[in-house]
C-alpha cells in the first residue's frame, strides 16, 4: 500500500512539473514595424513560443510597444503574464495637464503610453475637478453611462485617447512682453488653453506698446491681468492676435457739411478710419448738435469737446461698412389720406403741424420730395421715397399731371379737386395703399 502511494505521488509530481515547464505561446510584434501592435492587437497573427522559464510580456518604451517572450520585465512600463497569448493588454496615453501642459495643449500623440491591466480596458480622456485634462487607462468603475459627455470620453483601441479634448476648446495666444508684441513675426503660437472652461475667452492687455500680455481667461493669473478696461476679451480661436494698434474693421461715412451731411448718405462712400488701440471698439457715429449740424465719422476719432455719445442726438453703430449713413435731417412731408382724415383734402395752416411727419425711409438730398395725388377719389399725400416704383414713376411723369411732386419741407399742401382722378387697377391701388400704410 505504501509503495503504491509513493508511486502515485511521483507520477503527480512529474505531471505537474511537465505542465509548469511546458513552453507557452505569446503574441509577438513591434509597433515600429506594425502599428497594430499598439492600435489593434487582435489583428496580430504572429506568435512565438517562449523558451524555458520565459513568460509573455507587453512593454512600452519611448512610445514603442513590443510584445513577445521574456525572462523578466526590464522597465517599469512592462507587464508579464504566464498563460498562452495573454499579452494582449491595451495601451493608453497617460498624462495630467497639471504636471504636463502638453496633455491639454497638444493632441497627446507624443505623450507616453501606459500598459493597461487587461486587453479589454478602455482608454479615458476627461476634464478633472480643477479643469485639468487627464488621459489614462480607464478604471474599472468608469463605464459608458457615467462617461459620455463633453468632459469625459471612453474609447476602444490602443492609444485611442489622443486629440485635442474637448474638440471645441478655444485656442489663444499665450505670451508676454517682447514675444507678444507682434505674434505674426514672433515665436508666439496660438494653442489650446491649459485649463478647460465651457465659456472660456482669449484676452489681451497692455500697459503700453512694449508691454503686452495675452492669454486665456481661464488662466489663474487672468483675473489680476484683466481687472480694468485695458483688457480686451474675445471668444473665437486666435482672436487675441492684434497689435497694440490695429486697423478698424469697418469703414465709416465721414462728413460735417451741414447742407449735405444731414441727409441719408451712400454707405458705399464710407472710408477707412485711422488705426485704433487694440481695446477700442470698431464703431462709427452720427451726431446731431443743437444747432442742427450733423457730423458723421469714426467713433474713436471724436474729440473731447463733442461730449458723450450715448443719447438720441449721438448714436453709434458697429455692424457694417457705412452703417452711419442713416437719415438725420428734419425733412418732413404732409402725410395723410382723405379717407382717413377730413383735414387731408384741404390743408389749413393750423393743421400742417398735425399732418406733418418724417418719412419712413431714409431721405437723401436728391430724394427730398413730397407728392400728392388722387387714387379712385382718395387723396393721398406723402413722401415720394416711401412709394413703390410704379407710383413713383406715375408721380414723376410731368405729362400725367394727376399726381404731382414738389421739393421742400411740407410742400405738398396744394388743394386738389376730386373730379380729377387717376384711374388705377384694383391691384395697383392695393400696392399704393400698402406702400403708404403708415399714413394714418
Amino acid at each position: 500500500m505504501l509503495k503504491r502511494q509513493v508511486l502515485l505521488c511521483g507520477l503527480f509530481f512529474l505531471f505537474a512539473y511537465s505542465i509548469s515547464t511546458e513552453a507557452i505561446e505569446c503574441i509577438q510584434c513591434d509597433s515600429t514595424t506594425n502599428e497594430n501592435c499598439t492600435k489593434n492587437v487582435s489583428a496580430i497573427t504572429t506568435k512565438t513560443t517562449c523558451a524555458d522559464k520565459e513568460v509573455c510580456y507587453v512593454s512600452v518604451s519611448d512610445n514603442k510597444v513590443t510584445r513577445g517572450c521574456t525572462p523578466a520585465c526590464e522597465n517599469n512600463n512592462c507587464t508579464a503574464c504566464a498563460t498562452a497569448l495573454c499579452n494582449a493588454h491595451n495601451v493608453c496615453k497617460t498624462c495630467n495637464s497639471t504636471k504636463d501642459a502638453s496633455c491639454a495643449q497638444t493632441d497627446a500623440s507624443a505623450i507616453a503610453s501606459t500598459v493597461c491591466s487587461t486587453a479589454n480596458t478602455k482608454c479615458l480622456t476627461q476634464i478633472g475637478n480643477k479643469y485639468e485634462t487627464i488621459r489614462m487607462c480607464a478604471p474599472d468603475n468608469v463605464v459608458e453611462n457615467n462617461c459620455n459627455n463633453a468632459t469625459c470620453k471612453l474609447c476602444t483601441g490602443g492609444n485611442c485617447n489622443v486629440g485635442i479634448f474637448p474638440t471645441n476648446r478655444i485656442h489663444c495666444y499665450q505670451c508676454t512682453d517682447s514675444v507678444c508684441l507682434d505674434v505674426s513675426t514672433s515665436e508666439a503660437t496660438s494653442t489650446p488653453c491649459p485649463l478647460y472652461s465651457v465659456n472660456d475667452k482669449c484676452y489681451m492687455t497692455a500697459a503700453d506698446e512694449t508691454h503686452i500680455t495675452r492669454g486665456c481667461m481661464s488662466d489663474p493669473t487672468a483675473a489680476a491681468a484683466c481687472s480694468d478696461d485695458k483688457c480686451y476679451q474675445c471668444s473665437v480661436d486666435n482672436c487675441n492676435s492684434n497689435g497694440y494698434k490695429r486697423k478698424q474693421s469697418i469703414k465709416c461715412v465721414q462728413c460735417n457739411n451741414n447742407s449735405t451731411c444731414t441727409w441719408a448718405q451712400n454707405p458705399n462712400d464710407a472710408t477707412d478710419c485711422k488705426d485704433i488701440v487694440y481695446n477700442q471698439k470698431d464703431a462709427c457715429y452720427t451726431q446731431k448738435d443743437s444747432n442742427t449740424t450733423v457730423i458723421r465719422g469714426c467713433f474713436n476719432e471724436r474729440t473731447a469737446d463733442q461730449g458723450e455719445c450715448n443719447n438720441d442726438s449721438c448714436t453709434t453703430c458697429t455692424d457694417a461698412n457705412g452703417c452711419n449713413s442713416k437719415y438725420k435731417n428734419d425733412f418732413t412731408c404732409i402725410r395723410c389720406r382723405s379717407d382717413l382724415s377730413q383735414d387731408c383734402r384741404d390743408i389749413k395752416a393750423d393743421k400742417i403741424a398735425n399732418l406733418s411727419q418724417t418719412c419712413t425711409n431714409d431721405v437723401s438730398e436728391a430724394s427730398a420730395t413730397c407728392f400728392q395725388g388722387l387714387w379712385n377719389t382718395v387723396l393721398i399725400r406723402g413722401c415720394l421715397v416711401d412709394t413703390d416704383k410704379q407710383t413713383r414713376a406715375k408721380c414723376l411723369d410731368k405729362d400725367d399731371g394727376q399726381c404731382t411732386t414738389c421739393d421742400g419741407k411740407n410742400c405738398n399742401i396744394k388743394s386738389i379737386n376730386g373730379a380729377s382722378t387717376i384711374s388705377l387697377t384694383t391691384g395697383l391701388l392695393a400696392v399704393i395703399f400698402l406702400s403708404l400704410r403708415h399714413l394714418h
